[in-house]
């Protein structure tokens, strides 16, 4: 099984967060200063791609989803937790930011059937889901011990949608994966997707040892409408020292070398894997 870690821009400006769940911790996220229950957990979303936004369980989630969340397959049930996201806005003037501590402290989360509400903040650039399950009174308690403050508003990444998307693809990820010596087909990668958020793949290379019926630039192409993240590896000629038979030549090396590369980034493009 591989694993993948990496990293990813954030969209989130301004955050503080000492010990989830410490007596007296706060967090800052935009404009908005928000107490931390004991017991309760922080996320920040662009430091942990791939993280859920769960509402079954006590929890505070900072940011938009990085990539393709990776959810269980079985969630059921809801409790107290709120989603805080940015909000298009320009920075509020002195006078709307006093308007905004005087709504927070009179906010009510209204009753909804699905159990779940937003609140918007103009004056902090911040929209918040709140979601409910026995005890709505403490999520208004919550908010209305919050302030809004003179911290950065948070915005959404200027430019068109496409541009922001493509961003987003760039981003590094985090999640369960599998590696399959061939790639399989479209059905069984659907299948697993509940499951697995990356999965490994063999383009090429003088030592790979599987056939690769179902690999193309569509099947490449699908994966990732799916959702996958994709390591495209290429398993070239291995050590002199090996015992193996596809192996460098001590002599020939360098050269060697450098034709497998050109034939790996070959490869990859004729599989639709940018740059």
């Amino acid at each position: 099984m591989l694993g993948a870690v990496l990293l990813s821009g954030g969209l989130v400006l301004s955050l503080l967060s000492p010990a989830p769940g410490a007596q007296g911790a706060a967090i800052e996220y935009g404009g908005l200063r928000l107490p931390v229950p004991a017991g309760w957990q922080v996320h920040h979303l662009d430091r942990e791609p791939g993280r859920c936004v769960r509402f079954d369980r006590n929890a505070i989630y900072l940011g938009a989803p990085v990539g393709e969340p990776v959810c269980p397959t079985r969630v059921v049930g809801r409790t107290e937790a709120l989603h805080l996201t940015p909000l298009a806005a320009e920075t509020a003037s002195g006078e709307r930011r006093a308007a905004g501590r005087k709504r927070l402290a009179h906010l009510v989360v209204p009753a909804s059937p699905t159990r779940e509400a937003e609140v918007l903040l103009p004056e902090a650039g911040v929209k918040i889901t709140a979601s409910y399950g026995s005890d709505r009174s403490l999520l208004q308690r919550m908010l209305r011990a919050g302030s809004v403050g003179y911290g950065r508003v948070v915005g959404t990444p200027a430019g068109p949608p496409e541009r922001a998307k493509a961003r987003a693809r760039k981003a590094w990820t985090t999640g369960p994966g599998f590696d399959t010596c061939s790639a399989p087909t479209l059905s069984t990668m659907s299948a697993w997707r509940g499951a697995y958020a990356v999965a490994n793949i063999y383009i090429g290379g003088a030592a790979r040892g599987c056939a690769q019926y179902n690999l193309s630039k569509a099947w490449v192409r699908s994966v990732r409408r799916m959702g996958y993240r994709l390591i495209p590896t290429y398993v070239g000629l291995q050590a002199p020292c090996t015992g193996l038979g596809t192996r460098f030549k001590a002599a020939s090396a360098g050269t060697e070398g450098v034709r497998a590369a050109s034939d790996a980034v070959a490869r990859a493009r004729a599989l639709g894997i940018p740059r």
